[in-house]
């Protein structure tokens, strides 16, 4: 199971890769230090969201692409929504991303918001947490699937 750090890592390495960036060069374009820049190729860090931005203008891929939000480089392929909502993330200090990201993940359990289906949504959640560190967050959403189950089950 891939986390956000192995994500991330893999994403940034196969973009560098795909346009001939070195670390080198890529911390020069960024003014990202080498040993950050090392620790996010490794996967054993995860950078800041003005970090994120910066290498993905760096590379000319998406930030969100980066993150393993969505699957493709393009930026292109991102909607003005989608736009709209990373410029206002990127405004939040890491807490509010965080709050947003975990109330973003809740709501696709409910079907009156949700593209998914709600299994779908509880086994994502459930299978990759975005903050596995943060085990308040995970386990108030492990809390809200269970509710929603029985919820669902009430009502069949």
């Amino acid at each position: 199971m891939n986390n956000e750090k192995t994500v991330l890592a893999e994403r940034l390495k196969a973009a560098m890769e795909k346009r001939k960036i070195s670390s080198a060069e890529l911390c020069k374009r960024t003014k990202i230090g080498k040993s950050s820049m090392s620790e996010y190729l490794a996967g054993k860090f995860t950078p800041k969201a003005d970090k994120i931005y910066d290498i993905a203008l760096a590379l000319g891929v998406s930030p969100l692409y980066l993150q393993g939000i969505i699957e493709t480089e393009n930026e292109a392929d991102i909607t003005p929504e989608d736009k709209e909502v990373l410029s206002i993330f990127h405004k939040l200090n890491d807490h509010g991303q965080k709050t947003i990201i975990v109330t973003m993940k809740s709501y696709t359990l409910m079907p009156e918001f949700s593209a998914v289906s709600f299994d779908q949504a509880a086994k994502d959640i459930l299978t990759n947490p975005l903050f596995p560190a943060d085990q308040e967050h995970s386990n108030a959403l492990a809390e809200e699937t269970r509710t929603q189950r029985r919820i669902e089950k009430a009502k069949k």
